[in-house]
């Protein structure tokens, strides 16, 4: 999946299963709700492991499973939630910082009105 933002509209493209289904869509920023990005243990080489125990093979992959962490963004809207995995955190970084200005744009500071001059009644 492949996702940026393209003006004020997050647009996403998904690819899968051989490219035989693909999809793309647009999602207002307005809708986005929140923005997680974490980190976390490759599950699915720890439960690899466990039945190739017995043999080396399933030590070395249980100990992969801790070693290697697998990112994550997670983006969610109130009708869909996009979760996708990534290597480059700048990147990530990047994209998160633009879709909260994009969200929350820095509004100008509101300019002083001139100070009233003081009047003599004399």
């Amino acid at each position: 999946m492949r996702i940026r933002l393209n003006g004020d509209m997050v647009q996403a493209y998904s690819d899968s299963f051989f490219g035989l289904e693909n999809e793309e869509f647009f999602i207002p920023v307005r809708e986005v709700k929140a923005i997680q990005i974490g980190q976390g243990c490759t599950w699915w080489l720890f439960w690899l492991g466990l039945p190739t125990l017995t043999i080396f093979v399933g030590v070395v992959l249980i100990i992969l499973a801790f070693i290697v962490k697998q990112r994550y963004l997670v983006l969610h809207t109130s009708q869909v939630t996009l979760i996708i995995f990534y290597k480059r955190t700048e990147k990530v970084a990047q994209f998160r910082n633009a879709i909260l200005e994009a969200r929350h744009p820095k509004k100008p500071p509101i300019p002083k009105p001139p100070a009233p001059h003081p009047v003599n009644k004399d």
